[in-house]
């Protein structure tokens, strides 16, 4: 095993290394996973050095989701390839399966690490891993998942200061120096020692994976001191659905119709300089980023490197009135940045074909010429960035678009869209790998937690925090999570672009947007829907819910 001095972040980025025409040398591979971070809400701006040398030198993926709002069922459905419900990682919680003891006996051993590793793949893990990571009744920090030589894991959820990290099993604590400690600049630091190792010790016949997991942009949300004064005049954007409530929109479901119904001048203050501090922790990132392209040159790796950036989920400021958070099946906290650049990937590109989260597994083991396993539920996307054939694969070069993000569509009035809706043509079947996968499914498990709320709150929601979780007295007691808000999507991009939704409350409430008309989810037309609608989507959503391997792809 090698020894990992530095830290470990939560921000995932892939780098697979492709460079010899000589089949035997296989790629390396990086990837670095952020935490939190939206696509939506001009989540990826601050990453200037970050777009100019993943996105201008390669391509983004324009509809990326993750399949779960919420960290750790999340992160474990990117390390396996499977969905939330074949991961058994329920919620952040040990109860909800967050690196129990089932996980690290059953899927920890399955991740895209054990079988790169037995490939022969030297391997690296530095930041953020699983919310419960490294608890003393977890496993503690003696345990290494299986799979990693160098290991640097966060014990715990996302921290800038004041943290400890599993060095090899062995406990690394830092304060809050920020020479020494500021976990991005650790992780970073630990990436260059990782390379330079590598550069010195192995051949080309190694091929390296190394995932980066920075905590940006996370609460606590602190940044760098040096990029503390950045963005005074940014505010959280002012789309069409921040802090709405009208009375005549059609309801969402419980959780979204609770007191307080919109935010206080003072509640926008705190967003508008959360907005700000979540870009300013992302600037440390955009130098992990431009550091480690650096040093990939200077070992001349770059060349035969794959670079993967993406976020574990999505994030809401202000939206609905719901102050800041995920858990919601709402395009800001479900949709996600994604990059890539390596061989044979032309420059400048938008790729519109949806890529999931439970791709990254797969899509690691192929572009490293390892067989996925079947039981995977997710598809590789190799096929569509080592092609050139731009129109089968639904890339377009990236030209500049005109539309803002607070544009207010014009289209169709919500009775003249499910008329669409209802009278289109049934879902095409024959799927033909990741481009035919026009249907997939989002699933959450809503919590209850009462240590998560304020006590202060305990009155205001009339003793009913075991049902509800993450209530701030600083925001009202609005919480943002509730046991009834567990819920399963079927997402559709394809012959038509819609979310619809059940919810497992009393009324097993209903919500369903047309996307392309509704960019903004202000209008749910889930009671428009015909019934014959409804069946034909509860019907691909139940057989996704219980899907496994390719069946996740055949409904």
């Amino acid at each position: 095993m090698w020894q990992v001095m530095g830290s470990t972040t939560v921000v995932l980025l892939f780098f697979v290394t492709v460079t010899s025409p000589d089949k035997a040398i296989r790629p390396n591979i990086v990837l670095i996973l952020t935490d939190d971070q939206d696509a939506t809400l001009g989540g990826a701006e601050p990453l200037e050095q970050g777009r100019k040398l993943l996105v201008d030198e390669g391509a983004e993926f324009t509809n990326a989701y993750a399949t779960t709002p919420i960290c750790c069922p999340s992160r474990a459905s990117i390390l396996t390839g499977r969905y939330l419900h074949n991961t058994e990682v329920r919620n952040n919680s040990v109860e909800g399966g967050c690196n129990d003891q089932k996980w690290r006996e059953g899927m920890e051993g399955k991740t895209f690490a054990t079988h790169l590793k037995n490939a022969g793949y030297r391997t690296m893990y530095a930041g953020k891993y699983l919310n419960q990571y490294g608890r003393g009744k977890e496993g503690g920090v003696e345990h290494v998942p299986e799979g990693w030589d160098w290991w640097a894991g966060l014990v715990g959820n996302s921290r800038y200061y004041n943290y400890t990290l599993s060095n090899n099993g062995k406990a690394e604590v830092h304060k809050d120096n920020y020479t020494t400690d500021y976990l991005t600049d650790v992780i970073r630091r630990k990436s260059i020692q990782f390379l330079s190792h590598y550069a010195e010790r192995e051949s080309a016949q190694t091929p390296f994976l190394m995932v980066l997991a920075p905590p940006a942009c996370h609460a606590p949300f602190t940044p760098a001191p040096q990029y503390r004064e950045k963005f005074k005049d940014k505010k959280a954007p002012r789309t069409p659905a921040f802090n709405r409530h009208q009375a005549d929109d059609p309801k969402k479901h419980w959780l979204m119709e609770t007191n307080p119904k919109v935010l206080s001048d003072k509640n926008i203050e705190v967003i508008d300089e959360v907005f700000r501090n979540r870009w300013r922790t992302l600037l440390s990132v955009d130098d992990l980023i431009e550091k480690v392209v650096h040093a990939l040159g200077s070992y001349d790796l770059l060349n035969n490197t794959y670079i993967i950036f993406t976020s574990d989920h999505g994030y809401h400021l202000g939206q609905f009135g719901m102050p800041l958070d995920k858990r919601l099946p709402y395009e800001f906290d479900i949709k996600v940045p994604f990059w890539i650049r390596g061989p044979n990937i032309t420059a400048k590109q938008k790729v519109t074909i949806p890529v999931l989260s439970i791709d990254i597994a797969p899509t690691l083991l192929e572009l490293a010429g390892v067989p996925y396993s079947p039981v995977m539920d997710g598809l590789s996307f190799a096929s569509i960035v080592r092609s050139n054939d731009t129109d089968q694969n639904g890339t377009t070069p990236d030209e500049t678009d005109d539309t803002t993000d607070n544009e207010i569509p014009t289209d169709e009035h919500p009775k003249a869209r499910i008329n669409l809706i209802n009278s289109s043509s049934p879902i095409i079947t024959n799927y033909t790998g990741i481009q035919g996968r026009h249907d997939f499914l989002v699933e959450y498990f809503g919590e209850g937690s009462e240590h998560t709320s304020s006590p202060d709150c305990k009155g205001e929601l009339k003793d009913d925090l075991m049902n509800l979780a993450e209530c701030s007295s600083e925001f009202n007691c609005k919480c943002q999570d509730s046991r009834n808000n567990t819920f399963a999507c079927l997402r559709t991009i394809g012959q038509e672009d819609s979310i619809f939704c059940q919810f497992e409350d009393d009324s097993l409430f209903q919500e369903m947007y047309s996307i392309n008309q509704d960019p903004y989810q202000l209008t749910n037309i889930a009671n428009l829907l015909k019934n014959e609608t409804i069946q034909h989507y509860l019907k691909i959503m139940g057989m996704l819910k219980k899907c496994k391997g390719a069946e996740c792809n055949n409904v």
